[in-house]
């Protein structure tokens, strides 16, 4: 599998949406990607907690939520790449959805996934966080997890 095949796929995944915009499923891809982040991120990129790279998504979430319609698709990106950056382990989260094939990437090509891969989860949150209904998003407790991270809860 080639790294021009993979970024075909994301760059055509990106250009359209895949599920309707509904609040259960903003809440699952939520959850989805939070459980993945809290699987793969690095222990020493950590702040001073886990709980407060969460936090600090949902307030850069719930923040361009608020002005979405203002800030539109390619703003609500602008906004939030970074923090997506910042949040999840994208390198390793691109190394196990490549999975075994990885092993056959040059490092050019692994590092062309790797950012559109960034791209890609940007672009999903800038699609799916476009507007603001009052929601609530909080860290209310974290739990020794079963790796070297710890779980977090999180309240809508």
């Amino acid at each position: 599998m080639t790294s021009h095949f993979l970024l075909a796929i994301f760059d055509q995944v990106t250009s359209k949406p895949i599920v309707p915009k509904t609040a259960a499923w903003r809440a699952a891809a939520l959850a989805t990607w939070l459980g993945i982040t809290m699987l793969a991120y690095p222990a020493h990129a950590a702040p001073a907690s886990g709980g407060d790279t969460v936090q600090g998504l949902y307030d850069a979430l719930l923040g361009t939520m608020k002005s979405g319609r203002s800030l539109g698709q390619s703003g609500r990106f602008a906004r939030l790449e970074p923090v997506i950056r910042r949040s999840f382990d994208i390198p390793t989260m691109a190394r196990l959805s490549v999975g075994s094939s990885w092993a056959t990437l040059s490092e050019a090509q692994r590092q062309q996934v790797i950012e559109s891969f960034g791209r890609y989860i940007s672009a999903i949150y800038a699609d799916r966080f476009d507007g603001y209904a009052g929601e609530k998003l909080q860290v209310t407790g974290e739990q020794p997890g079963h790796g070297e991270e710890p779980d977090h809860q999180s309240e809508r």
